[in-house]
């Protein structure tokens, strides 16, 4: 990441609606990208309403919010936006769909 991009980036510690709030409502954030559970340091559960709360002010303050599955798609059919019937207006998948994909007959 160029030093440019890093000064465009606010991070937002997990779980925390109220930092995301304060953030968002500087009016200047494009996108919100968070993931279902934190997965690079164990799992990290989110709070039971954060996702919900996160769409919701993602609303309020123009912001997209995007869902980055690339760990966690594989946790539930249809990923965990499917299963806990998240709505973000983007999802990340990626690292389980680089060995391809299986369709039809393999003979």
């Amino acid at each position: 990441m160029s030093p440019r991009s890093a000064s465009h980036t606010a991070i937002v510690p997990f779980n925390d609606l109220q930092a995301l709030e304060r953030t968002l409502a500087a009016g200047d954030v494009a996108l919100v990208l968070t993931e279902p559970v934190l997965t690079n340091c164990n799992l990290v559960m989110p709070d039971p309403d954060f996702h919900r709360g996160v769409r919701e002010l993602t609303h309020r303050y123009g912001a997209l919010l995007c869902i980055d599955e690339a760990h966690t798609f594989q946790f539930a059919f249809g990923g965990l936006v499917n299963a806990w019937r998240m709505t973000p207006d983007f999802i990340v998948l990626g690292k389980g769909s680089g060995a391809g994909w299986l369709s039809g007959s393999t003979e």
